[in-house]
């Protein structure tokens, strides 16, 4: 599973941000973490907030302008502003059902008395039946955020608007995000990781690096952070290479032809601006939004890339042979009309001696893959390859039609309690397969390629053809971020997403975090990667080839978490519950 980084800044975006002491120093975190906790119960479940009678963002201002006096405790700072609110219930007794939701929201850290605990825990005691601060779309069942103000003229200078950044999203991914529970670490020891970082902010650049801290502290995939429709990662020039980490290595898998460009595929990078590689690594991954270890997250090739130096100087180890050099860098635009030295790709469909077939189904339309299905459907097996996300959700659906005769179930998904904020429901499971149960099942072995490139989507596919019973997932962990995807707006008008919707197998147990585990793990070499070998996909075509029976090498992924754990399968624990 992660391991956690020390928390370094990247060497040139955020160099020199701590020689800025912070303006908000005598801000305590613990203090910080109970108003968060505090204003984030009252803001999803007071009568008045959702009556639209409050502004929650005017009320945490003023709040941190009383906390930032320090003429007070928090105790007391809470009490008297809960004691001013509007509208109470007349009922402060909470039902057991609402005093469990209250606890395992962390509100008994709130230092507050019994009597006005009870009144906040009793807020839950019915659903909320028209939140003002997050909706549902009938055909999305994940948050949404509504009436959030994204202040897009907002200066870092701002600092009660820094704050609202980090109050915001830590509270949304607190009630709403459906893979809480399965973090490293507790949710309220993020927020004390993170109250120093937003502390520095000082300027359009800390303030990203904060907002790049959050989102990855959320151990999602998909949490990631975008402006003007646009993924944000770090640096606005381009190295001319793809990079790769292997075997703890940082190796250029590609390169672009540029004249100046002297990285070759296969180049080992040992030192990135006189700085041992492993201080380039660490400045990189407190900031990869990764399910698992960042190291084999696929976004971390893309965050390696990224610079806002104009040049890069560089050790490369090329065989037997260690040189210096300096690499320029680039705009998109200049790279984009420049040839990778590696452009072969493999075709989308192809035969392997006739009878086994190749289909890189993750690129196929579905009119693409109806045509060539019907080239290859008498094959004697299939290789498909699903490492990459799919272009056509469709596709998948089809060949599940053919493989299976009859309907069966292939995941489970968990949505957030639309009336109550902090739970979350097993709703629906989705079925894959034909409705027609009649006709000839297909036999045929069938080895789906996998990596950390395999993701949502194609994680979603690779469960349904786990029910095909003659499969063999062969390759890397998938990414292991799964679930409908949903954002907040924070001031700047930035876009912090999450994975709105849990996925799980029938079972209940996990995938994310994990990823969908291969039942034979083919990881790519060093040696591999300086030939240009798909190892992976000779693997698959060897096994064929050998006659090999694949039910005896399939697992479930319950046997494969415990056997990467040596203990229990991990579900889902907290509030929980089947929704009738």
């Amino acid at each position: 599973m992660l391991f956690l980084i020390a928390p370094l800044f990247h060497i040139e975006v955020y160099a020199g941000m701590y020689k800025h002491e912070p303006k908000y120093k005598h801000y305590n975190t613990e203090e910080l973490l109970q108003l968060s906790l505090a204003w984030g119960w009252v803001k999803y479940y007071h009568p008045a907030v959702n009556a639209g009678e409050l502004d929650m963002d005017a009320e945490l201002f003023d709040l941190l302008a009383q906390q930032s006096s320090m003429k007070q405790s928090m105790s007391v700072l809470i009490t008297n502003w809960l004691e001013a609110l509007p509208n109470w219930p007349e009922n402060k007794k909470p039902t057991g059902a609402a005093w469990q939701l209250f606890r395992n929201q962390s509100m008994h850290e709130v230092p507050l008395s019994t009597n006005w605990q009870q009144a906040l825990a009793a807020l839950a005691n019915n659903p909320v039946r028209r939140p003002y601060y997050y909706r549902y779309d009938r055909w999305a069942p994940v948050y949404q955020s509504y009436h959030e103000p994204n202040y897009s003229d907002f200066k870092a200078e701002q600092q009660h608007l820094v704050w609202l950044a980090l109050f915001r999203y830590w509270n949304v991914i607190h009630y709403f995000f459906p893979y809480r529970y399965q973090m490293d670490t507790a949710w309220t020891s993020r927020f004390h990781e993170l109250v120093p970082v937003f502390a520095q902010v000082h300027d359009t650049p800390s303030y990203r690096y904060a907002l790049h801290r959050l989102t990855a502290a959320v151990q999602d995939g998909h949490a990631i952070m975008r402006r003007d429709n646009r993924m944000q990662i770090p640096g606005r020039f381009f190295l001319p290479a793809q990079f790769v980490v292997l075997e703890g290595k940082v190796l250029v898998q590609n390169s672009y032809l540029i004249a100046d460009n002297s990285l070759q595929p296969g180049d080992e990078i040992l030192t990135y601006q006189q700085q041992p590689t492993e201080i380039w690594l660490d400045t990189m991954l407190p900031v990869i939004p990764a399910s698992g270890d960042p190291l084999y997250s696929h976004y971390l090739g893309w965050y390696l890339q990224r610079t806002d130096s104009s040049e890069i100087s560089m050790t490369v180890r090329r065989g037997e042979l260690t040189f210096d050099v300096t690499v320029p860098t680039y705009l998109h635009s200049q790279l984009a009309t420049k040839s990778l030295s590696r452009s072969i790709q493999l075709p989308k469909h192809q035969w392997f001696d006739e009878r086994v077939a190749y289909l890189k189904i993750y690129a196929m339309s579905l009119k693409e893959f109806t045509e060539a299905y019907s080239l290859y459907q008498q094959a004697d097996a299939l290789i498909l390859d699903l490492r990459g996300y799919p272009v056509d959700s469709g596709t998948f659906s089809k060949l599940m039609r053919h493989l299976l005769k009859g309907r069966t179930s292939a995941l489970s998904f968990v949505r957030p309690s639309k009336g109550q904020p902090g739970a979350f429901h097993r709703f629906y499971d989705s079925k894959t397969g034909s409705w027609w149960p009649f006709g000839k099942a297909e036999q045929k072995p069938v080895i789906a390629l996998m990596n950390a490139w395999s993701m949502s989507q194609s994680e979603t596919n690779l469960m349904q053809l786990q029910q095909y019973p003659n499969t063999l997932l062969l390759g890397n962990n998938t990414a292991g971020a799964n679930g409908d995807v949903t954002y907040v707006t924070v001031p700047g008008d930035y876009q912090l997403y999450f994975s709105g919707l849990g996925v799980y197998y029938p079972d209940g147990t996990q995938m994310q975090r994990y990823g969908v585990l291969p039942d034979l793990l083919v990881q790519q070499t060093e040696e591999d990667l300086v030939a240009g070998r798909d190892t992976q996909l000779n693997t698959a075509v060897s096994i064929i080839k050998s006659g090999q029976k694949l039910q005896g090498l399939r697992r479930t992924q319950a046997e494969k978490i415990r056997a990467l754990n040596n203990e229990a399968v991990a579900t889902e624990s907290g509030y929980f519950q089947m929704e009738r």
